[in-house]
């Protein structure tokens, strides 16, 4: 089976990670994967172990028509049997090049899907596109239901797999030495966040939060002692984190480590994971913090964390409370014998139901079927 896996970019994300799982497990089992790009940049592009053709166009709406036709053009020369893709946009141009080529496609909805504010259109266009799939897989529940009541699409049409992890992988990165985990310092309660710098992650929220036990302690007399450091790893545009940094007078206390191939450490040597997003697809970082036995706080956005947490594995809170985040980091330093607990079941819950060989084994089963559909 020849299976071209369609992405934007190659960045550090767990969409990216997830891609590169797929296309080890496919090529493990006997058959040829080609990564086919937009732009072949990002920290995993000399990690991924795959012919990589890019189509050397920036992802843009205004570039949308040419990638179509170059990426129309590298199916038929490549004589693909399907084609994978597993972001909301890129869905969408793979299905347009598959309808044109004539070649099964197969499409991940690893976003929410909540689609309610698009124009009959647009609704209309992707729904066309969707039902035409040999077969789409959902990464959640909640999204694989926003989806057949946006699109009135067929039940049987979309398959929920939920994402798997390398647990062994992420323990053996974590333990790796670095730069950034020498300045974490002992003593002091460590928070990690992980993920792209822009609204929809939230970490405003988090910022927010520490502002709000800065402004409660001690009657607003600072203690060093009792500080709450916050971990930043992740690209984007940081400028206007930084500046709520110095506006909450938090300085010292965030610090912005960048995008990072390998998180791992920082989130290992981390008291806590928070997840503050405002909406998620199915949370790869959550699960890899949880297999860390990282105690973990995520907002309890609609698609995502709370198929993953249930309590006695972490703590769930409003989507954009900051208050309620503010006492739950209170709660995990003031406890530490809770927090451990909750690091322990959280590494169990990943261990007995988030295991990747079992996931990739289903994707591959879709997969070789839509192949052979045709």
């Amino acid at each position: 089976m020849n299976v071209g896996l369609v992405l934007p970019y190659l960045k550090a994300g767990g969409t990216e990670r997830q891609a590169r799982y797929i296309a080890r497990h496919l090529q493990a089992s006997g058959h040829q994967v080609t990564f086919i790009v937009s732009e072949a940049t990002g920290a995993f592009a000399g990690e991924v172990q795959a012919e990589t053709i890019s189509l050397d166009l920036p992802f843009r709406k205004a570039t949308a028509p040419a990638f179509v036709f170059r990426l129309v053009r590298t199916v038929r020369d490549r004589q693909f049997d399907v084609l994978l893709s597993r972001a909301w946009n890129t869905n969408m141009v793979t299905a347009i090049a598959g309808l044109l080529s004539r070649t099964p496609y197969v499409l991940f909805l690893s976003g929410p899907t909540e689609r309610r504010q698009q124009s009959r259109i647009r609704l209309a266009i992707e729904g066309f596109l969707l039902r035409r799939a040999s077969k789409i897989i959902s990464v959640s529940s909640a999204a694989r239901k926003n989806c057949i009541r946006a699109y009135d699409l067929p039940q049987s049409l979309i398959q929920v797999i939920h994402n798997g992890i390398r647990i062994d992988e992420i323990q053996t990165q974590a333990d790796k030495s670095s730069d950034d985990v020498a300045r974490i310092p002992s003593g002091v309660f460590s928070v990690a966040f992980v993920g792209r710098i822009n609204h929809r992650k939230g970490l405003d929220i988090l910022l927010r939060s520490l502002s709000q036990l800065r402004r409660s302690r001690d009657g607003g007399q600072s203690d060093s002692s009792s500080e709450i450091h916050a971990w930043v790893v992740g690209g984007g545009d940081p400028q206007p984190y930084r500046a709520m940094v110095e506006e909450f007078g938090l300085e010292g206390q965030v610090h912005f480590l960048g995008e990072k191939e390998n998180p791992f450490p920082v989130m290992h040597r981390s008291d806590v994971f928070v997840l503050p997003s405002r909406s998620e697809g199915f949370p790869n970082v959550l699960l890899e913090a949880m297999a860390l036995g990282r105690p973990v706080l995520a907002a309890d956005c609609e698609t995502g964390p709370n198929e993953i947490i249930d309590g006695d594995n972490g703590r769930l809170f409003p989507v954009e409370d900051h208050d309620a985040l503010a006492d739950l980091l209170l709660e995990m330093r003031e406890n530490p014998a809770i927090a451990e607990e909750l690091g322990q079941r959280a590494r169990d819950t990943v261990r007995k139901n988030f295991g990747l060989q079992s996931q990739l084994s289903k994707i591959r089963r879709v997969v070789e079927s839509a192949a052979t559909s045709v």
